[in-house]
C-alpha cells in the first residue's frame, strides 16, 4: 500500500490507483498523516475537520469514515481483527504507516538529511538529497480540501517544505551549482510573496547565474509586496542581496543572438471549439492594416479564456512570420502582478536586445515599439490585471496585433479602441463534448446518467470539467458525482494547486475587487438563487439603489456577476456555491441583518403585488419592514404579474431559507403571501409543500391567529388537489383555532374557504349554509370579503334552482367587486352570472357576461380563465344558434387548454366533435 497526501490525497495498492472515497475521508487521512504517527483524540479531529459547526453525528461520521479508510488500507484484513494501519488510540486514531508508504513521511526524512548534510559542508550531496525530497512535494498536504483550510497541521507542513526550500537554495549555491536552485525559489517566493530570506536567496541565485536583470526584477517585486501589504521596506537580508547585484560590474555584453520568437504554449489536444469567439479573434485580426488590432478577450475564472486564445494564436500564427510573443502577466493569482517593466526586458532581449540596455518603462516601450517596427508580429498578453499594466506591452505599427485574456473587462481599453471578445461558460452540448475529449466517448456513453450530473454540477465551466474529468481517469463516474453530492463541488473539485483550484481562482478575482463591490459579491451569497434583481441586491447590501447597482457593475467588470438586462444580474452556480461560502463567514449580527432585509424586501413586495389581484386583506398586518429592505410597490396588475412571474422560484426558496434560518415568522407569511399567485397558477402541490413548512412553523411559534390562518392555506390546496379528507382536517383546525384567536372575520374567511370545498364535493347545502354564515360575519364587520362570499352564495343558489335570488346575490357581489376595483372578482362574478344567466334561458344575457369576463380575465393574464370563459361563450353562442362563433371560441379555447395541460381541453374536443360537418 502507497499513499500520497501531498497535493491531491490519493492510494496505490501496488501498481492500482484505489478510491479513497469523499473529501472528509481524504481530510480524516491528511490529518492522521501529518500526525507522523501519533495518535489525534476525538475531539481534536472534529474540531480539525469541522471547526464550530461541527454536526452533532460528528462522531458517527468519523467512524463511518475511519471504517471505509480501513477497507481501503488494509485491503485483505479480516472483519474482527485488528487494524494494522489504522489503529485505535483511546477515544482517537492513529496512522502507522512504514515511512516508505507515505510520500509526507519520505519528504520529511529525506529534507532532514538533507539539511544534516548541508550542516556538515557537504553542499553537493545535500543539494542532492534535498532536490529528492522536493521532488515529492506536490502541493500543501490535503490538496487544498475545504476543511484543512487554515489548520494549523497544514500550515506547519507548508513552512517545512519552504525551510527544505531554503536550505536547498543554500546547499545549490554553495555547491556552485546556483541554477539548480533558481526554479525552487522562483516557485516559494511566488506561495510566500512576503517571505525574504526566500528572497534575498532567489536575487542571490539569479545573480549567480548571471542574470542581473532577473535579480533586480526579484528584488522590486518583492519591494511593492512588501510595501502594498505590509507597509515596510525591505529589510536587512534583502538589501544585502541587491547591495551585491549594484555593486558587481557586469561581465561584457554577450552579443545577443535574435531568434525568431516562438513563444506560444501548446495547444489544448481536447480543445472544444468555440467558432463565434474564433471568428471574433479573425475579425480582429482581419483589422489589422488601419492600425494595431487589439482584442480584450475577458471571462470569469476558469471559463477558459487561455485555452482559446493560445489554440486560436497556433492557427494564425503564419499570418506573423517575425514571431508570437507570450506573457503570463500574472494578474490573478498567488502571487504580485508583473511589472511591465520587467515584461518589456524580457520581450526586448528575445528580439536581439541586452536586457540592459534600457532601464525606465517608457524608454522600453519605446525601445519595443522600434523592435516591432515593420514586422508582422503577435503579442499574447495573458491574465492581464488591469489596462495600465497592458498598455505599454501594445505594438505601436500596422502589421503587428495583441490579444489580451483577463477576468475584467478592461474597460480602459475598450474606450481606447480595443475590440471585446468574451468567453461565456459552455452549453450542455459543449460541455459533453469536452468530457467526451477528456474521456473518450464510450467512458461517458456507458455512465450517461453519472455524466449528466457531473456537467450540471460544473456548470458549464471548463476548468471544473477538466478537474472532474481528471478525477474520472482513476474513479469511475458515479464515485466523482458520489463526492460532488457529499461534499459540494468546490470541495470535491478542489485540487490544492493555485493554477487549477477553482476556490482559489474565485478568491483570487475577488481580492482583485475593490470595497464595497467585494462585500457584496458576499452579501449575494445570502440569497437562496444565483440570480437576482438590483432590488434584491440593494436590500442585501443595505444602500442606495445608486451605489448598489455602481458595486454591481464592478463585479460585472470583473466577469463575477452576468449583467443581464432588465435590472437583473446572476452568478453562475460555482461562483453562487462561492459567494454561500463567503456569506456563511459574515460576522452573525451583519449576515443576520442582511437576511432581515432580503426576507422584509420580499414578504412585503409579495403583499403589494398580491394587492393588485385581491383586495381581500388578512385582519393582522406584518410588521413594518427593515430599514433599508426598500420593497416595492406595484401600481397595476401587469407590473405585479411580470415580478411574480420571473421571482417566484426565489419567493419559494427564501421560504426555506427563513427556515433554516429559524425565521418562522417571515416563513408564514411569506408562504401565505404568494397563496394568491400559486393558486391562480395552478401550482397546488407547491401551494401545499409551502403551507406545511409555514404550519411547523406557526406551530413552534405557538400563534393560534397564524397556526390558524396557515390551516386555512392548506384547506385551498388540498381542495384543488381534491384531497378532502385532508382539507377537512385542516378545516376543522383553522375554524377551532380562530375561534380561539377571537377573530370573527378569519374565522368568517375560513368558513368561506371550506364552503368552496363543500361544493367542489357536491355537499352544496352544507356549502350553502357555511357560506351565508361566513357572509354574515363579513358584513357584520363591513370586511370587503363579503363580495366574494356574497359571488359564493350565487352560485350555490343556482345550484339549488334559485335562480332568481341567486342572480340577486352576483349583482350585489358585482356591485361591492366595482365599488372595490377588484377587477378580477368582477371577472370571476361575470363568468358565474353567465351561467347562471345560461342555465335560464337567458343566452343573450349569458353571452355579455362572458364576453366580459374574457376581457377582464385577460387583462388580469389568467389564461386559464380566460379559456374557461370562451368555453361558455361557445356554449351561448351555440345555443343562440351561432353555429361558427361557438365553435371559433371553443378552438380558442381547446388551444389554451392544450398549452396548459388543462384536463378541460376534453370538453373543448367533444363540443368540437358534436359540431363538425
Amino acid at each position: 500500500m502507497r499513499v500520497q497526501v501531498l497535493g491531491a490525497v490519493r492510494a496505490w495498492s501496488g501498481t492500482d490507483e484505489v478510491n479513497i472515497g469523499s473529501p472528509g475521508r481524504r481530510a480524516l487521512l491528511t490529518l492522521l498523516a501529518l500526525a507522523d504517527g501519533h495518535p489525534l483524540g476525538m475531539n481534536g479531529l472534529i474540531e480539525a475537520l469541522w471547526g464550530e459547526r461541527s454536526p452533532r453525528s460528528a462522531v458517527n461520521v468519523v467512524h463511518t469514515h475511519v471504517k471505509h479508510l480501513r477497507r481501503v488500507l488494509e485491503p485483505a484484513r479480516r472483519p474482527g481483527s485488528p487494524a494494522r494501519v489504522l489503529v485505535r488510540c483511546g477515544d482517537g486514531y492513529a496512522l502507522r504507516l512504514p515511512d516508505e508508504a507515505l510520500d509526507l513521511a519520505q519528504f520529511r526524512r529525506l529534507a532532514a538529511s538533507g539539511a544534516a548534510l548541508c550542516r556538515a559542508g557537504e553542499h553537493r550531496a545535500a543539494t542532492a538529497r534535498l532536490t529528492s525530497a522536493l521532488e515529492l512535494w506536490a502541493g500543501p498536504p490535503g490538496g487544498g480540501l475545504a476543511a484543512l483550510a487554515g489548520n494549523p497541521a497544514v500550515t506547519a507542513a507548508v513552512r517545512e517544505w519552504l525551510s527544505a526550500v531554503l536550505a536547498h537554495g543554500e546547499a545549490a549555491l554553495a555547491a556552485g551549482e546556483p541554477a539548480v536552485a533558481v526554479p525552487l525559489l522562483s516557485r516559494a517566493t511566488a506561495e510566500a510573496p512576503l517571505d525574504e530570506s526566500l528572497h534575498a536567496l532567489l536575487i542571490r541565485a539569479h545573480h549567480a547565474t548571471g542574470d542581473r536583470s532577473a535579480a533586480a526584477a526579484a528584488f522590486h517585486r518583492v519591494r511593492k509586496d512588501l510595501a502594498a501589504e505590509l507597509g515596510l521596506d525591505p529589510g536587512p537580508k534583502l538589501t544585502a542581496a541587491y547591495s551585491e547585484v549594484l555593486a558587481s560590474r557586469p561581465a561584457a555584453a554577450a552579443r545577443v543572438v535574435a531568434v525568431v520568437p516562438k513563444q506560444l504554449p501548446p495547444a489544448c489536444g481536447s480543445f472544444v471549439l468555440r467558432d463565434e469567439v474564433l471568428a471574433e479573434l479573425d475579425a480582429v485580426v482581419a483589422d489589422g492594416d488601419r492600425g494595431v488590432p487589439v482584442a480584450v478577450v475577458d471571462g470569469t475564472a476558469g471559463v477558459g479564456k487561455t485555452t482559446v486564445v493560445v489554440h486560436w494564436a497556433h492557427g494564425v500564427a503564419d499570418r506573423f512570420p517575425d514571431g508570437q510573443l507570450f506573457v503570463d502577466l500574472r494578474g490573478f493569482g498567488p502571487g504580485a502582478p508583473l511589472d511591465p517593466t520587467d515584461v518589456l526586458a524580457g520581450f526586448t532581449e528575445v528580439l536581439g536586445v541586452p536586457a540592459g540596455a534600457s532601464s525606465d518603462l517608457a524608454a522600453r516601450t519605446g525601445l519595443f515599439r522600434s523592435l516591432l517596427a515593420g514586422k508582422r508580429v503577435l503579442v499574447v498578453l495573458d491574465n492581464a490585471r488591469d489596462a495600465d499594466q497592458v498598455r505599454p506591452l501594445l505594438p505601436g505599427t500596422a502589421g503587428c496585433a495583441a490579444v489580451v485574456t483577463s477576468r475584467s473587462r478592461l474597460p480602459g481599453l475598450l474606450v481606447g479602441g480595443a475590440r471585446a471578445v468574451a468567453v461565456d461558460l459552455l452549453a450542455p452540448a459543449e460541455a459533453r463534448e469536452m468530457l467526451a475529449g477528456r474521456l473518450g466517448s464510450t467512458r461517458v456513453a456507458a455512465e450517461p446518467e453519472a455524466a449528466e450530473r457531473v456537467i450540471a454540477a460544473c456548470a458549464g465551466l471548463p476548468l471544473a470539467l477538466a478537474v472532474a474529468a481528471a478525477r474520472a481517469t482513476t474513479t469511475p463516474l458515479v464515485d466523482v458525482v458520489a463526492d460532488l453530492d457529499e461534499a459540494g463541488s468546490l470541495d470535491a473539485l478542489a485540487t490544492g494547486e493555485p493554477h487549477s483550484d477553482i476556490r482559489v481562482a474565485f478568491e483570487t478575482s475577488h481580492r482583485a475587487v475593490a470595497e464595497p463591490a467585494a462585500g457584496l459579491l458576499d452579501l449575494l451569497g445570502v440569497h437562496p438563487l444565483p440570480e437576482l434583481p438590483l432590488a434584491a441586491a440593494t436590500a442585501l447590501a443595505g444602500t442606495p439603489t445608486t451605489a448598489t447597482r455602481r458595486c454591481l457593475r464592478t463585479l460585472a467588470d470583473a466577469r463575477l456577476v452576468d449583467d443581464r438586462g432588465h435590472g437583473r444580474f446572476r452568478l453562475h452556480d460555482l461562483l453562487h456555491d462561492y459567494a454561500r461560502e463567503r456569506a456563511a463567514e459574515l460576522p452573525a449580527r451583519a449576515a443576520a441583518a442582511a437576511l432581515d432585509r432580503l426576507l422584509d424586501h420580499y414578504l412585503h413586495s409579495t403583499r403589494a403585488a398580491a394587492r393588485t389581484f385581491s383586495p381581500y386583506t388578512d385582519t393582522r398586518e406584518v410588521p413594518a419592514p427593515a430599514p433599508g429592505s426598500e420593497p416595492l410597490d406595484f401600481t397595476d396588475r401587469a407590473a405585479a404579474t411580470a415580478w411574480f412571474a420571473v421571482e417566484q422560484e426565489a419567493l419559494v426558496a427564501l421560504v426555506g431559507t427563513a427556515e433554516a434560518a429559524g425565521r418562522d415568522r417571515h416563513v408564514c407569511e411569506l408562504a401565505v403571501a404568494q397563496r394568491f399567485w400559486l393558486d391562480r397558477r395552478g401550482r397546488w402541490e407547491c401551494m401545499r409543500a409551502l403551507g406545511e413548512v409555514a404550519l411547523a412553523a406557526a406551530d413552534r411559534l405557538g400563534d393560534p391567529w397564524l397556526r390558524g390562518r396557515c390551516h386555512r392555506e392548506l384547506v385551498t390546496a388540498h381542495m384543488r388537489l381534491a384531497r378532502w379528507a385532508d382539507g377537512e382536517h385542516h378545516l376543522a383546525a383553522a375554524l377551532r383555532l380562530l375561534e380561539e384567536a377571537a377573530d370573527p372575520v378569519a374565522y368568517g374567511q375560513t368558513l368561506v374557504n371550506g364552503a368552496q370545498m363543500r361544493r367542489k364535493q357536491g355537499r352544496v347545502e352544507e356549502a350553502l349554509h357555511d357560506a351565508r354564515t361566513g357572509l354574515g360575519l363579513l358584513v357584520e364587520a363591513g370586511h370587503n370579503g363579503q363580495a366574494l362570499a356574497l359571488s359564493l352564495v350565487g352560485s350555490l343558489l343556482s345550484q339549488t334552482g334559485a335562480h332568481v335570488e341567486a342572480l340577486a346575490a352576483h349583482e350585489r357581489a358585482l356591485h361591492l367587486q366595482r365599488q372595490l376595483g377588484y377587477r378580477f372578482g368582477e371577472a370571476d362574478t361575470l363568468l358565474a352570472m353567465g351561467t347562471v344567466r345560461h342555465n335560464t334561458g337567458d343566452n343573450e344575457g349569458a353571452r355579455a357576461c362572458h364576453r366580459r369576463a374574457v376581457e377582464l380575465f385577460g387583462e388580469a393574464g389568467d389564461q386559464f380563465c380566460v379559456a374557461d370563459s370562451l368555453l361558455r361563450l361557445g356554449d351561448d353562442e351555440h345555443a343562440l344558434g351561432h353555429t361558427a362563433d361557438a365553435r371559433a371560441n371553443w378552438e380558442q379555447s381547446l388551444s389554451i387548454l392544450t398549452g396548459l395541460r388543462n384536463p378541460l381541453a376534453d370538453t373543448a374536443r367533444l363540443r368540437l366533435s358534436e359540431t363538425s360537418g
